[in-house]
């Protein structure tokens, strides 16, 4: 990859004008823009179109380079790049693990210097061409191991994303990443003021727990309802873990703390009205925080649905009970080859099976939700979205 050509005025303006062609069909052609091949550009179209919802500001920017697909996956949305960087501040942040940069720009609007770490020496310098065209002038690039550099500086953060990748395929704990930062906690604590760590939302929480020895918060990222994120905050003597479910949505963010004890659960049948919480909270599991918090009653132990008989305001989606029904072949002759979209919570059939089952259509804007009662009953509810 050459970046200066790649960058060129010509070649950049080659890649603006196409980027709604298909790259497939770009690379078959034989033509060359200013000494770069048609192949390279294709990729970078490629890459700005897969970028285009979770980058939109850099999508059909000027004089930017990509790198290839994987960086591109690995890479924070600027939706969580900006929330992450919002809580912290300070003069000095190391990021370890640097990649397409983008948390790294995050932090810069936060922080009067960023080091940007990275061990691929041509992802790192296709991070300073970038950095350069977007103005950050307070980061600086170091290529190579981000370690060598923790006790150069009274680091006010280090912020790690540790490649899930690199030892065992889709690593689920942070001990199999790289960096190891179980194995560094101490090291890195004890030349910053914080350590903040991202994970992937698969990560186990309780291990987590147990594996950090100065935890002080969790929080669970979650975009329009999906979990995108684990951010793992650990200071220097921290005194108990807080809780923190957070979803990101079009117009605002909400966070819900979850530190109190409450009281048990409680449960009950289907009433008017049904909640599903979106996935922060549920990574969380916190079933009694939101059946204290919000008033709600659980179906079941195993069936993460709630109900009440009044509407109003919830951390996820609420519905309109029409109608509740067993789950017997007799009901379900009624429903075969219809419009429905489905859900299953806490039962034995997932949605494809029971989509093939009853030949049902992915359409239409009525519900059929299967579940399993506190009684160990299986029903099918009716439902539409009460928005």
């Amino acid at each position: 990859m050459n970046l200066e050509l790649l960058a060129s005025k010509a070649v950049q303006t080659f890649i603006l004008e196409h980027l709604k062609e298909d790259p497939h069909q770009l690379a078959l052609k034989k033509a060359e823009v200013a000494g770069v091949s048609m192949p390279e550009i294709a990729q970078q179209v490629a890459a700005r179109q897969r970028i285009k919802a979770k980058l939109p500001k850099l999508y059909d920017r000027a004089g930017l380079v990509f790198p290839p697909k994987l960086s591109l996956e690995q890479s924070s949305s600027e939706q969580t790049a900006v929330y992450k960087a919002a809580a912290h501040s300070g003069k000095l942040l190391l990021d370890l693990t640097g990649g397409l940069g983008i948390d790294s720009m995050a932090f810069a609007e936060r922080f009067e210097q960023v080091t940007y770490c990275e061990h691929n020496a041509a992802l790192a310098k296709l991070a300073a061409h970038n950095f350069k065209i977007l103005g950050f002038d307070n980061i600086t690039v170091h290529i190579g191991d981000g370690t060598e550099l923790l006790k150069t500086q009274a680091w006010d953060m280090i912020y790690c994303d540790p490649d899930r990748r690199s030892k065992v395929q889709r690593a689920f704990k942070l001990e199999d990443c790289e960096p190891n930062v179980i194995a560094l906690q101490d090291e890195l604590l004890a030349n910053s003021a914080k350590l903040l760590i991202k994970a992937p939302p698969m990560l186990d929480l309780q291990q987590a727990q147990s594996s950090l020895k100065n935890l002080s918060s969790i929080e669970v990222v979650a975009v329009k309802g999906e979990v995108k994120e684990l951010l793992l905050l650990a200071e220097p003597n921290a005194a108990q873990v807080t809780e923190r479910a957070v979803n990101i949505g079009t117009d605002s963010t909400v966070t819900d703390k979850i530190t109190a004890e409450f009281e048990p659960l409680a449960y009950s049948d289907p009433l008017r009205y049904l909640y599903l919480p979106h996935g922060a909270l549920m990574k969380l599991q916190a079933y009694d925080y939101i059946s204290a918090y919000y008033g709600v009653h659980k179906l079941a132990k195993h069936s993460h649905v709630f109900t009440a008989d009044g509407s109003f305001d919830f951390p996820g989606r609420r519905f309109q009970v029409l109608e509740v029904l067993p789950y017997d072949k007799r009901q379900m002759k009624s429903f075969l080859k219809k419009d429905y979209l489905v859900i299953a919570k806490n039962f034995p059939l997932t949605v494809a099976q029971l989509r093939q089952k009853f030949k049902l259509k992915d359409a239409g804007d009525k519900y059929l939700i299967f579940t399993t009662l506190k009684d160990g009953s299986r029903v099918v509810i009716t439902a539409e979205l009460d928005l």
